[in-house]
């Protein structure tokens, strides 16, 4: 019970962490903020400091930071609407310049990318990074007539046109499973490697399907080698790695939906992310103890905050990628969406979203209880 306490605390931190990010912008513009709000639902604690009200709300999940709009936003017998909050007439951000608006939304996900790399400085501080060492080669395979041996670490792999720069034991694993399909179809597949003498070699090699692993295979086997991050410029390029590597497992998740090879069932709302977070720690705990569990929940947060913080970008009305792309639009047309327009198309948006959720939410609970 402790750990899933522990693991909603942790969810409600990195969405707030987020909503903080706009509140602070919008701050640094002047730009009137009417609500910072933690958690949705109803209210259970709110206070007024300033001409903004802080609130406290029931469900963990979630936050809002609600800006004044400004007067340009209201109906006309509104009026009376910027002297009900108090806010000076110019502090609505409607009224902003694009630019400042920009920022102002931006900011959230930017929030969500620097407490990832924060997390990862930490995280790497304390244990490292990991190296896709090749430990085994098998003769006359795949890999070893395309010249791998053992010693080999990958430092780049493509296959069909795409790709990938491989730093990480994580970055191996990530193209493997998202061109698994690629790779069971026996495409070939290009890669640059170094050797434990430290020479570069390049070459390509086509997986071939084995029965007893029902998928295919190249033919060798690699492993995840500890290095320390001994200096602060390899903490820090190692940090920004972190950050990127949870960008691109987002956006690779979402290519590969629209490819097919993932469905619906594939993605995870509060409750299912609450479950896997409280799975992770539960084993970790019971390998290493409370440092070890402390460890894999900001392993996980990492990956959280960092992937929050690319979906908010995707370009879908009521995400802030959506209202980006409208003030992107209006900087380069010279023409605004009228208040009303824009509020439609994020209305809309924000019902569909609600709708896919919950569609989540329910999907999530139901797999929970039948397991």
């Amino acid at each position: 019970m402790i750990r899933i306490l522990i693991s909603i605390i942790v969810l409600g931190f990195i969405v707030t962490f987020h909503e903080l990010g706009h509140f602070f912008a919008a701050k640094a513009f002047q730009i009137s903020v009417i609500e910072f709000a933690v958690g949705m639902g109803p209210a259970v604690f709110s206070v007024t400091k300033g001409k903004t009200k802080y609130s406290l709300r029931a469900l963990p999940f979630g936050g809002a930071c609600v800006m004044y709009p400004g007067e340009e936003a209201m109906e006309p017998d509104d009026n009376g609407a910027r002297e009900v909050y108090g806010f000076p007439k110019g502090s609505g951000f409607n009224e902003q310049p694009a630019w400042k608006r920009f920022l102002v939304i931006f900011a959230g996900p930017f929030a969500n990318m620097l407490l990832a790399f924060l997390l990862a400085m930490i995280l790497l501080w304390n244990v490292g990074y990991q190296k896709p060492v090749i430990v085994e080669v098998v003769p006359e395979s795949a890999a070893y007539e395309a010249g791998l041996r053992e010693g080999d670490v990958f430092t780049s792999l493509s296959v069909e046109g795409v790709s990938s720069k491989v730093t990480t034991y994580q970055d191996m694993q990530l193209f493997l499973t998202v061109n698994g399909s690629f790779i069971n179809a026996g495409k070939e597949v290009s890669f640059t490697a170094v050797s434990g003498d430290g020479t570069t070699k390049s070459g390509k090699m086509k997986a071939v399907y084995n029965e007893a692993y029902q998928r295919a295979l190249f033919g060798f086997s690699y492993s995840p080698t500890n290095l320390e991050c001994k200096t602060p410029g390899i903490l820090i390029r190692m940090g920004i790695h972190e950050v990127w590597f949870s960008l691109k497992s987002a956006v690779e998740t979402i290519r590969m939906l629209f490819r097919g090879d993932v469905g619906f069932e594939s993605f995870s709302g509060p409750v299912q992310i609450v479950a896997i977070m409280d799975e992770s720690v539960e084993a970790a705990d019971e390998a290493g103890g409370a440092p070890l569990a402390a460890l894999a929940l900001l392993d996980i947060s990492i990956l959280l905050s960092g992937s929050m913080g690319a979906m908010n970008l995707f370009p879908i009305p009521a995400l802030d990628g959506g209202r980006l792309l409208l003030i992107l639009v209006e900087m380069i047309t010279g023409k605004k969406l009228p208040a009303k327009v824009e509020g439609i198309i994020n209305g809309i948006g924000l019902a569909l979203l609600m709708a896919l959720m919950l569609a989540i939410m329910f999907k999530d609970i139901f797999t929970l209880a039948v397991k």
